[in-house]
């Protein structure tokens, strides 16, 4: 649903007649003027939380080597899209005219913020999972709203929707592979459970 909401907005902001591109006037929600958060530290906003879903996580649950698992792949790939943000902004911020690095270095705190939607479904022990929620949609909706100015107002509709193809191909397959991932443990914890039952039943 993320990934829907974050293309539907962009298409909107980018289809929608402006007189694009113009130069950053205005200093959004988390998007200060050029040089704003989400070019600069973008990927550390989301760190609070996943740090406080870890922290969160119940204890001496029956499924606790499964959290750390799930603990352990978010970060690796958190990592991962942490680094090829960069690499793709070094890449890019030469060439603002013909690719917007907003819209991709967006692209990549929906990717993270994609992970913490996955494990709030499939974890099943957790305290504070509404908290979770509230907070990771409420960092979700800053970013639509950042990313709607941008599509907007700061980029013509080639940088947009380049970005956006690019984002969406290299940051989505990141979050493809951790709901694979993550489906993966949860279909052996599912048949470690069925055994465990056929043996009591014994």
């Amino acid at each position: 649903l993320s990934w829907i909401l974050f293309v539907a907005v962009v298409c909107i902001g980018a289809g929608l007649p402006s007189d694009r591109p113009v130069k950053p006037h205005h200093t959004y929600l988390i998007l200060a003027d050029d040089d704003g958060m989400i070019r600069g530290v973008g990927t550390l906003l989301p760190l609070p939380i996943i740090l406080l879903r870890i922290c969160l996580s119940a204890k001496g649950c029956q499924y606790q080597e499964l959290e750390k698992v799930y603990a352990q792949e978010e970060l690796l790939c958190y990592g991962g899209i942490s680094a090829l943000r960069i690499a793709l902004f070094l890449a890019t911020c030469e060439y603002h005219y013909y690719f917007s690095e907003h819209i991709v270095l967006a692209s990549a705190l929906v990717a993270i913020l994609s992970l913490e939607f996955v494990l709030l479904r499939a974890a099943p022990c957790r305290r504070g999972a509404w908290l979770m929620y509230g907070l990771v949609w409420a960092l979700l909706l800053a970013v639509l709203v950042e990313v709607y100015e941008t599509a907007f107002h700061y980029h013509t509709r080639q940088a947009t929707f380049l970005a956006l193809c690019v984002g969406v191909l290299l940051f989505g397959s990141i979050g493809r592979y951790f709901r694979r991932k993550v489906e993966q443990a949860e279909k052996e914890k599912h048949e470690r459970c069925e055994r465990l039952e056929g043996y009591n039943r014994i």
